[in-house]
């Protein structure tokens, strides 16, 4: 049983599938912001904990054609892998989300890769935060950089990788920050785009 006042996810979920504009920021995560990621509250989020792959379906759907929520927190939740694949679906169908926080879940290659194949069409999210978890494999990495082929919005991303593609997923990031401050500033930017953007 949750502790008192601890934030209950169907209703949260619930309120932001009307999409009237009263909720832009559903924070479900489970680690406390003042707090190390070993300082876990103690049963903050313990209902989404026990049912992810549910809590995970029910934001994709419920948030698929939502245009208010701009933040997304799912920190600490044991996310895993299959959990992942509603995350893919979220990422490729909403389109007001801005920054989405999975730190400190169970995600690991297969999941990571997930997340990215949902990126490779989303306009929308410029910060993700992939922070304690992993390890993450090549083949993942093979995956993102395969999205950054298409991805020119996501300009933050909080991961710890030790891979033989950091260099060319940092140049991508970077190549996305130029993008954005050329297009905020009126400049032109379409020279930076990555070769199958370019008419």
């Amino acid at each position: 049983m949750p502790r008192f006042g601890s934030v209950r996810p169907k209703h949260l979920i619930e309120e932001a599938a009307a999409d009237d504009g009263s909720v832009t920021n559903i924070d479900l995560g489970s680690l406390s912001p003042l707090r190390s990621l070993d300082a876990v509250i103690a049963g903050s989020n313990a209902l989404f904990k026990m049912k992810t792959f549910e809590y995970c379906m029910m934001l994709a759907e419920s948030l698929a054609s939502n245009h208010s929520v701009t933040t997304l927190n799912l920190c600490g939740n044991e996310i895993t892998d299959v959990d992942c694949e509603w995350i893919k679906k979220l990422l490729q169908s909403n389109t007001s989300i801005t920054s989405l926080n999975l730190e400190g879940n169970k995600v690991s290659s297969d999941g990571c890769a997930l997340i990215a194949e949902g990126l490779a069409g989303n306009s929308s999210l410029t910060a993700l935060n992939l922070l304690n978890q992993g390890p993450f494999g090549e083949s993942c990495m093979d995956s993102w950089l395969e999205t950054f082929n298409s991805n020119i919005t996501l300009t933050d991303l909080k991961w710890r990788i030790s891979s033989r593609s950091s260099f060319a997923l940092n140049a991508a990031l970077t190549r996305n920050r130029s993008i954005q401050r050329l297009r905020a500033a009126g400049k032109d930017w379409r020279t930076l785009l990555p070769d199958g953007l370019r008419e």
